[in-house]
């Protein structure tokens, strides 16, 4: 992928436009930036939180990084050459969602805070959305590699899924790890005391004996 293919991408996103930022081109969503080629070759993108961010870059250190200048912000540096146009357009697609971008207007339900595309559409009025929507339209495998790692702990105790768009928090007294389904892998992070450590996971395979310990250990730490 090349500096072009960037804003081809970014004009199929509603509502953008491009001026330069710190010298360098900057694509915007309701006058907010969301992505910058901070050089060329380079892309910058916001990401949902600094644990994702982590994630992204211990799993694919080729695709992505940081610098001193973007450590504690969720922002990642992309490499153009080691990414496809459909990854590309996730990154940017999911960076334009979270700085504002929307494809079109939707009610929001004033109980709850859910959005649904009719206003006032009758639903189960509760926050959050459930397991099946997070996974739904990735790989079967990151289901049942999900589903491996949760019969794995529920065997050790009672676990809270906090389902959200982005993916699955689990929980006892505190969180203790997420799991994010991504175009080709599932993305997990593990507490480990104050850390976090990232897994790339394909399937249940993956789930050798080290990683099901590691995961015990963060689940009893966080009871």
């Amino acid at each position: 992928m090349t500096d072009e293919d960037v804003r081809r991408l970014v004009t199929s996103l509603p509502g953008t436009s491009e001026r330069p930022s710190y010298g360098t081109p900057g694509f915007r969503v309701k006058d907010r930036l969301f992505a910058r080629i901070t050089e060329e070759g380079t892309l910058v993108v916001w990401v949902a939180d600094e644990v994702e961010k982590l994630a992204m870059i211990q799993t694919e250190p080729d695709k992505f990084r940081s610098t001193p200048h973007y450590d504690g912000h969720p922002m990642v540096l992309v490499r153009l050459d080691a990414v496809d146009e459909q990854e590309l357009l996730e990154l940017l697609t999911d960076s334009w969602e979270l700085r504002g971008g929307t494809a079109g207007a939707r009610w929001t339900c004033p109980r709850c805070g859910r959005q649904f595309g009719r206003s006032r559409q009758g639903h189960d009025c509760r926050p959050g959305v459930d397991v099946d929507a997070v996974f739904a339209g990735h790989p079967d495998g990151q289901r049942a590699a999900y589903d491996a790692v949760l019969g794995h702990l529920r065997s050790l105790g009672e676990v809270h899924e906090d389902a959200v768009g982005v993916g699955v928090f689990l929980k006892r007294r505190r969180k203790f790890a997420e799991l994010r389904p991504r175009q080709r892998w599932l993305s997990m992070t593990v507490r480990n005391g104050k850390e976090w450590e990232a897994f790339r996971i394909a399937g249940p395979a993956d789930l050798d004996d080290a990683l099901l310990e590691r995961l015990a250990s963060a689940f009893t730490d966080a009871g």
